[in-house]
């Protein structure tokens, strides 16, 4: 039977060679972990056990600290390109998504109590309600019922 290896590692398969600097790259730019095993061609756990022999750390706060510092770049390119470029667009993007802004006009409703609508010989109110509810109700309108309301 033939014994170990010097690396400790039973005779077999070579280890895989993991490039870190790359791994560092993928998890920054936010792949996950069974995607960065699968560009280097091997298992995902035996990725995640390589991860904490390699760094002396659990992989979930490995890919937590690396992904933190990839949104952190990502955010302030953003920001330089709307603020200090000056683009437009990214100015809006921001606006709308860190700043809750909106480019929808809200209409209040509120001292209108009923609009009537003519259609096609039918006559719908719409009454608003207190609970912002709307309540639709369709009566036919003819010509006797015209004279009826003068």
């Amino acid at each position: 039977m033939p014994g170990k290896k010097p690396t400790g590692r039973p005779d077999g398969r070579p280890g895989a060679t993991i490039d870190w600097k790359k791994v560092d790259d993928l998890m920054v730019a936010g792949c996950l972990g069974t995607e960065i095993a699968a560009y280097f061609g091997i298992h995902p756990d035996t990725f995640y056990r390589r991860v904490e022999e390699e760094k002396g750390i659990g992989f979930t706060p490995y890919m937590q600290e690396k992904r933190a510092k990839g949104d952190t770049i990502l955010r302030a390119a953003q920001y330089d390109e709307a603020v200090r470029k000056r683009n437009t667009t990214m100015l809006v993007w921001l606006g709308k998504n860190k700043l809750n802004q909106t480019d929808k006009k809200e209409i209040n409703h509120a001292l209108a109590s009923e609009i009537k609508v003519v259609n096609y010989g039918e006559e719908k109110a719409i009454t608003y309600q207190d609970d912002n509810a709307i309540e639709a109700k369709v009566t036919k309108v003819t010509k006797e019922s015209k004279d009826d309301t003068k």
